[in-house]
């Protein structure tokens, strides 16, 4: 729970430093444990094992272009069915759409005949996979299907 609230915090504190018209009002208190943190998890990289995270990234590039691009200032969303067009403005089914397309056909699939969508975690999409393998199950064999999660 402390790891989500300091990533909260470090996302909040990014959000701030984007935005001048915020940036006056972080208390430096926070701004310092928040330095601190930042510290902490750069020293601690070389050290970091187990769960599948890539430590070896080269990002800056991408984030500069992120915040020049203006989208790091909005929140986009590809809620709704990806092949039909979303009543959301900032959609971004194009994206999702080129993604599934792509993979569709790795996979021995007809991209003209699947259809996807892009989660945006592991666990959102093992949620996503779990609930649309259940109603296929239900569907092919009118039995509820049990789930067994340890």
């Amino acid at each position: 729970m402390l790891v989500a609230v300091r990533s909260l915090a470090v996302v909040i504190i990014m959000v701030f430093s984007l935005n001048p018209l915020f940036a006056g009002d972080i208390p430096l208190s926070a701004l310092s444990d928040l330095n601190n943190f930042a510290k902490q998890m750069v020293e601690k990289r070389s050290l970091s094992a187990g769960y599948p995270v890539n430590q070896n990234t080269e990002l800056k590039e991408f984030y500069q272009w992120y915040i020049n691009s203006g989208l790091a200032e909005l929140a986009m969303n590809n809620v709704g069915n990806p092949r039909k067009p979303s009543p959301y403005q900032l959609s971004t089914h194009k994206y999702e759409n080129e993604v599934v397309d792509f993979f569709a056909p790795l996979y021995g699939f007809n991209k003209n005949e699947s259809w996807g969508i892009v989660t945006f975690s592991g666990t959102d999409g093992n949620n996503h996979g779990v609930y649309f393998g259940a109603k296929y199950l239900l569907a092919k064999t009118r039995m509820k299907p049990v789930v067994y999660v340890s």
